[in-house]
């Protein structure tokens, strides 16, 4: 049985299998993985969730978890004074997807942002990983291409 929620940081990775879902993700989008190790640093996020400017909203299957969406909020120059929700994080297991459940997890994290007062929602796209058209059909538009780099010196 599927299950979407926000849920504690805390709580949301109890399992060793849940931390094992976050590295699967992180393999599958970190452009620089050869140069930078995958680690949990869930203590900023904490933090911020301990302000209220982070949540994670949880997929569960049979109290299992296969995805998440992780959120920060804030103010941009493009939101004003009013803050905006930015998704830091959002991977559903391969075994999910092409189901409509990622449809609902943008769903109900829209639903818990506005309940908390924000009105625009940023979702960063990964070329290798484009989810735009799910955004698109969900009434979101383009408005950045953001662009990385590893910084190296000799």
């Amino acid at each position: 049985m599927i299950s979407i929620k926000v849920e504690p940081l805390e709580q949301a990775f109890q399992d060793s299998r849940d931390t094992g879902l976050a590295e699967e993700h992180y393999y599958e989008v970190c452009e620089h993985r050869d140069k930078i190790k995958f680690q949990m640093a869930w203590g900023y996020f904490l933090d911020l969730e301990k302000k209220g400017a982070s949540f994670i909203c949880v997929v569960r299957n049979d109290g299992r978890m296969v995805g998440y969406a992780l959120f920060t909020f804030h103010t941009t120059l493009k939101s004003g004074d009013l803050p905006a929700a930015d998704c830091f994080a959002l991977f559903l297991d391969q075994k999910y997807r092409g189901k409509g459940i990622s449809k609902q997890l943008i769903e109900v994290c829209e639903d818990f942002i506005y309940q908390q007062g924000v009105r625009q929602i940023f979702w960063p796209v990964r070329p290798q990983r484009n989810y735009g058209w799910m955004l698109e059909e969900a009434g979101y538009f383009i408005s950045d291409i953001i662009y990385t780099k590893y910084l190296e010196r000799n």
